[in-house]
């Protein structure tokens, strides 16, 4: 609509966002993730980062996240990224993933979760004493 009737749409939505038709007069306000998370790469490589791990929701803003962390460890000769993906926002229990993750040894964990997700994360890696 916004080439239709040559109007200018500023959005804040991700680019990969379906639906959304990027054209000259569309604008968005946020970069695609892969471009943000390249901003943790001198922060993984000072603290001698090998091995990550992202916990995602299942979404592109997620897989945004995931392909600059894995292009962040292959630039560093690290490890691949494990990749955790849950489909339901709220209610989820992440013993497994927080588990697979333990007995892993990952140095790092990058969460992209959504809501009390976060917190419920947490809570498991403490109980289970991942130290990452």
């Amino acid at each position: 609509m916004a080439k239709e009737h040559e109007l200018t749409l500023i959005t804040t939505q991700n680019p990969r966002t379906e639906g959304l038709v990027i054209n000259e007069y569309t604008f968005t306000m946020l970069p695609g993730m892969s471009l943000m998370t390249h901003s943790l790469e001198q922060h993984i490589a000072q603290n001698g980062i090998k091995t990550i791990a992202i916990v995602r929701f299942t979404s592109a803003f997620g897989e945004g996240i995931e392909q600059g962390l894995g292009d962040i460890m292959q630039q560093n000769k690290g490890e691949p990224i494990i990749v955790e993906t849950y489909n339901r926002i709220g209610g989820n229990d992440f013993g497994t993933p927080v588990a697979k993750l333990k007995a892993a040894g990952v140095d790092a964990v990058f969460l992209d979760t959504v809501g009390s997700d976060t917190v419920s994360f947490l809570k498991r890696a403490k109980e289970a004493g991942l130290d990452a």
